[in-house]
């Protein structure tokens, strides 16, 4: 659905640019990530924290291996995000992030789309679970039955 979108809505940007949607078994799908001009791919976080999503995204293997951005952009992203690893300051460290998304922004490296969240349902007597987004999966350890 979201490359329909993208279609649709690049076509009416200007009727030269021409996307073909391209459905793939998964395995040839990342094994020609590399050669396509636009491709879907998500992320999930392993640290609840900025760095985890600025650094794969510009340096690390979206930015460098699958989009092969140029080194001189990625040496201007990595520059500023090294900056806001080594700042202790939350409001400093914050406004190195704006930074960064400014040039982010600016060089449409890479179009986010959106960040996926989930629904939970349980019964009302289900009590102690807590959404924690670092974990997918479900963690009963907490969670009791009142």
């Amino acid at each position: 659905m979201a490359a329909e979108i993208l279609h649709d809505e690049l076509g009416a940007v200007n009727n030269k640019f021409v996307v073909e949607e391209l459905g793939l078994p998964y395995e040839t799908y990342m094994n020609t990530l590399g050669q396509a001009t636009i491709f879907f791919e998500g992320w999930a976080e392993d640290i609840h924290d900025p760095h985890n999503w600025v650094v794969p995204y510009t340096t690390g293997m979206f930015g460098n291996w699958y989009q092969q951005l140029p080194a001189d952009l990625m040496a201007k992203f990595a520059k500023i995000y090294n900056r806001a690893v080594m700042e202790t300051d939350p409001a400093k460290r914050a406004e190195i992030y704006k930074e960064f998304n400014q040039l982010f922004y600016d060089t449409a490296s890479t179009i986010p789309l959106f960040v996926a969240i989930g629904t939970r349902y349980q019964p009302r007597w289900v009590k102690g679970w807590y959404y924690n987004p670092l974990y997918s999966g479900l963690y009963f350890y907490s969670t009791w039955k009142e």
